[in-house]
């Protein structure tokens, strides 16, 4: 079956009717307007020689009445006049002109292309975008919200490819819109390259391939970790602060990539707080001193890692109980408080914590005997020359050491026998015992 023969243009133009035919069927607004001018040749309004049916319904107008009239003279004499410079131009230069404007009927805003067919005239196509503007607004809003909630929350905003290895600042993160124009667009080879530019610790960089971006190559939709971050290593700052880095997997409009949003907050203030409280929490109330149980986690873990000589002291203060029976339990703390403070005076590079009641302990390491000897004899004569209270104030030190590995259990036991020994022998003086000479 052959395809029916199309007609000439001149045979098309007579079965289709006049061009308005076709201006009246089309989706867009149209209106053809008359440019009137002064005798200075300056516009003052404009007739509407044709408008649309689309048009009159943008515009909210009845097409009958708008036809052959005068725009500010008949339909809007409060109207804004700047676009009888703009049209006026466009008819009588024939350069076209785009615009955005409201409308004053309707109230909608307007995306008008203005032509001239002939000298005097515009023809002009009006498309409603009011939807289109208020989504702009929208998103806008969406924008300047993040923007606000980025800005006051986080340090930085970027996106990782977790395939490439790269970091990516965009033009809508916070990295990007820093002064600074050291910052790059993107970073690759990462975690190597933070460690380069300063930004990151070689020892944190291995934890955060090993915590986050392994994982995520593995599959995994989240991952979190604290770090220590100098941010403004880029400015020649060295400013390192502690930030919670969080990576979240997204789906992204690229086909066959794998990519991850990542926020930087900083917590720097928030591990400080932590620190306070797990000191607060670590300091024995009466005293200061730590706690026996945060002491004794510190001294394992440093005999882990040592080989020594190591020390322990344990100090007892002579008839404590009589001085709480007959002075008060006021005083009794006064004193404790006083014998606390003086051995975080003596052993100052070293740990000083309270076992209970009326029992103190010092590890110690990187001394030698005689040394251990003088911090006795220190603390002996200090309590002897003491002028804040009016009574005596005395106490009895048993002390453990060792050359070599050994654990807290035996040097603790080796510093009780000691402190007994003291004790057993009229108080107010020291004995030291080798773990080596028991074994």
């Amino acid at each position: 079956m052959s395809a029916p023969a199309i007609p000439s243009i001149e045979e098309f133009m007579c079965t289709q009717g006049s061009p308005t035919w076709y201006l009246d069927r089309t989706p867009l607004g149209i209106v053809i307007i008359r440019m009137v001018f002064d005798e200075q040749g300056r516009p003052v309004d404009w007739q509407i020689a044709y408008c649309n049916e689309e048009l009159a319904r943008i515009e909210g107008v009845d097409r009958e009445r708008v036809q052959g009239a005068w725009f500010f003279r008949d339909l809007f004499p409060d109207g804004d006049r700047s676009w009888l410079e703009i049209y006026g131009r466009v008819a009588t230069t024939g350069r076209p002109a785009h615009c955005r404007a409201l409308s004053p009927k309707s109230g909608n805003y307007l995306e008008i292309q203005a032509t001239s067919p002939c000298y005097g005239y515009c023809f002009c196509t009006v498309h409603n975008i009011s939807e289109h503007i208020d989504a702009e607004q929208s998103i806008r809003e969406y924008q300047n919200g993040l923007f606000s909630l980025i800005d006051s929350q986080l340090a930085l905003l970027c996106f990782y490819d977790i395939d490439k290895h790269t970091i990516y600042n965009n033009l809508h993160t916070v990295a990007s819109r820093r002064k600074s124009a050291r910052h790059p667009s993107s970073i690759r080879n990462i975690p190597e390259a933070l460690v380069r530019m300063g930004v990151l610790k070689e020892e944190d960089a291995r934890r955060m391939q090993e915590k986050m971006l392994t994982p995520m190559e593995q599959g995994v939709a989240e991952a979190e970790l604290e770090l220590l971050l100098n941010l403004g290593a880029a400015d020649g700052l060295d400013d390192w602060q502690w930030y919670h880095v969080a990576m979240h997997r997204y789906v992204s409009i690229y086909p066959n990539v794998r990519r991850a949003v990542c926020s930087v907050r900083t917590i720097q203030k928030e591990v400080e707080l932590r620190n306070r409280l797990c000191r607060k929490a670590d300091a024995d109330a009466v005293t200061g001193v730590f706690t026996r149980g945060a002491a004794e986690e510190a001294v394992r873990a440093r005999l882990h890692k040592t080989d020594g000589p190591v020390y322990l002291f344990l100090f007892d203060l002579d008839n404590f109980k009589a001085i709480n029976d007959t002075r008060g339990h006021v005083t009794g703390d006064n004193v404790l408080f006083f014998f606390a403070q003086l051995l975080k005076a003596q052993f100052r590079q070293h740990l000083v914590f309270r076992l209970g009641g009326d029992e103190f302990a010092v590890f110690a390491e990187g001394i030698c005997l005689k040394t251990v000897e003088g911090l006795c004899r220190l603390v002996m004569e200090e309590l002897a020359c003491q002028e804040q209270f009016s009574f005596r104030v005395t106490c009895s030190c048993g002390v453990a050491w060792s050359g070599t590995a050994c654990s807290y259990q035996e040097l603790y036991a080796l510093a009780d026998r000691g402190l007994y020994q003291s004790k057993r022998e009229g108080r107010n003086r020291w004995h030291l015992l080798s773990c080596e000479d028991e074994q």
